[in-house]
Parts: C-alpha cells; structure tokens; sequence
C-alpha cells in the first residue's frame, strides 16, 4: 500500500493525468478490469476528454484508501 501512494505521488508530480495503461499498473490490476468497472460504474474516478479516458493521480490515492478494510 505505501509503495502504490509513492507510486501516486511521484506520477503526480510528472502529469496530472494518466491513461488507463498506466492506471492498470500502477494498482496492478488489468485494463479490462478497469474498463469493466467503469461500464458498471464501479472503481476510481475517471475523466472523459472525447473518448479519451484518464485518471487522476488524487482520484486513484483516494480508490486506494478508501478500499482498505
């Protein structure tokens, strides 16, 4: 968990958005599952410009925090 938030942070420090490739890594997750989410509108937020998906570095630290259990 600490080693995905230096992950974020670094990231967000470089772009303010990333593209679902990148998103998948970093929570080490595949990008179908990601898509998957987001047609169930389930997962972390995520940005449209077009048809262009993104996410945002404080969006994927809050998905993180907010599913520990």
């Amino acid at each position: 968990m600490e080693n995905q938030n230096e992950l974020i942070n670094d990231h967000s420090q470089h772009a303010p958005a990333m593209n679902e490739v990148a998103a998948a890594r970093l929570l080490d997750l595949s990008v179908a599952t990601l898509r998957a989410w987001r047609h169930r509108k389930q997962g972390p937020r995520f940005v449209k410009f077009g048809r262009s998906v993104r996410y945002l570095a404080a969006d994927l630290k809050a998905f993180i925090e907010g599913s520990r259990r």
